[in-house]
């Protein structure tokens, strides 16, 4: 989950064992902070466009991606969900990944 604020800064509320273990980054390193705090700076602009591409498409948004976190190099296909908090402003990002067992031939 992905807290969205001012000034287009984007901000880890929290994740789970499975994206932990997946990723290399704890529930505790993500908490509170922004992509370019806690990910390498190739990963974090990358993290960024798709949460902007996100909330300009106004809807969820699938993708296929490759990513160099601790855990090593991961290929994900990755699910974001822009919410709208009561004032109808986008608030959070639910981000769902699902890391895929090697990179899929057709996008290499």
């Amino acid at each position: 989950m992905v807290g969205v604020e001012s000034g287009g800064v984007f901000r880890f509320i929290t994740s789970n064992p499975a994206h932990e273990h997946a990723t290399g980054l704890s529930r505790e390193q993500l908490a509170g902070a922004t992509p370019d705090e806690i990910l390498p700076p190739d990963a974090a602009a990358h993290v960024k466009r798709q949460y902007r591409a996100c909330l300009q498409a106004g809807r969820a948004i699938r993708y296929h991606e490759t990513l160099d976190l601790p855990a090593g190099r991961g290929h994900w296909h990755t699910t974001l969900t822009p919410i709208r908090d009561e004032s109808g402003d986008f608030a959070l990002i639910a981000g769902v990944a699902v890391r895929l067992e090697e990179e899929r031939k057709d996008e290499a």
